[in-house]
């Protein structure tokens, strides 16, 4: 029942995110992408590793950039980001 619960909540708080799943991230999102990964289905352990910081997404350890906002603004929705953060931190 426990895990159904935490399932439920993570599901209704990527429903009510800023950025609806499976739209474009445009230039309007870039604020609320950390947010969107965070209440994403994103691996707890690729959560864990990376951090964001205004328009960049970079590893927390060493602090290389990952991702800026030309990486994925117009070109990805949160499905294909989740995706390609999970390809790239391993």
């Amino acid at each position: 029942m426990t895990t159904l619960l935490k399932t439920f909540s993570s599901f209704l708080a990527e429903s009510l995110g800023k950025i609806p799943r499976g739209t474009t991230i445009q230039k309007k999102h870039i604020s609320d992408v950390a947010d969107a990964m965070t209440n994403s289905h994103l691996d707890k352990k690729v959560l864990a590793k990376i951090s964001f910081d205004n328009d960049a997404i970079y590893l927390t350890k060493s602090g290389k950039t990952i991702a800026t906002s030309k990486t994925y603004v117009g070109k990805m929705d949160t499905d294909d980001l989740i995706k390609f953060l999970t390809k790239t931190v391993k």
